[in-house]
């Protein structure tokens, strides 16, 4: 007699753990799908910046590095032509309309080497922001790189409960502008959307 007590309460704590996971999986996965898309978005309209600048392939090279003021998060005014400042204000524009805001300006490279990092917001290295990157190989096309990231905290439902630090997800979006080269001669972003 009673023993179904024992029974119905074990089984409870399991019905309870699968339901907790079903419904912190589904916010989880819903907030990096959200995430994603918004650096991918960022990330596409940097680099859009960057090929409706309308440069010819003599001036597909390395830009110089703009003037950052990290104190204030703006960039000189005498910079506002540089494509690195182009890029970073259409994708931080685009993270804006998709609700991430404040994505910072992590910095600028050329030829892997760190031309410039702002160390206040973790460096090359920080997981959120913007990073542009400028390649000029010796041989072969020269190119650009957008690189977006986004990281988030997860809000759970019952998570909390097992784990105490913070459920965060980090999504990146690379977006690359191809100098001229061989094939096709000109600068292009591919997108897989039908609009």
């Amino acid at each position: 007699s009673g023993q179904i007590i024992v029974l119905l309460a074990v089984s409870l704590v399991v019905v309870m753990m699968v339901a907790a996971l079903a419904v912190d999986g589904g916010m989880i996965y819903s907030e990096r799908r959200f995430a994603q898309n918004a650096a991918d978005a960022s990330s596409m309209a940097g680099g859009g910046a960057i090929l409706f600048s309308e440069l010819d392939d003599a001036e597909f090279l390395c830009p110089a590095s703009p003037t950052f003021y990290p104190d204030t998060g703006k960039f000189s005014n005498g910079d506002k032509d540089n494509l690195i400042v182009l890029a970073y204000n259409a994708a931080k524009n685009v993270a804006t309309i998709n609700n991430i805001n404040d994505l910072p300006y992590l910095g600028y490279m050329i030829n892997g080497g760190e031309e410039y990092s702002n160390t206040d917001k973790g460096g090359l290295e920080g997981k959120h922001g913007i990073i542009i990157s400028c390649n000029n190989p010796a041989s072969g096309a020269s190119y650009i790189d957008v690189i977006v990231r986004v990281t988030s905290q997860v809000s759970t439902a019952f998570a909390h409960l097992f784990y105490s630090g913070d459920l965060v997800t980090t999504n990146e979006s690379i977006v690359t502008i191809l100098g001229a080269n061989s094939l096709g001669k000109g600068n292009a972003i591919i997108s897989l959307s039908k609009t």
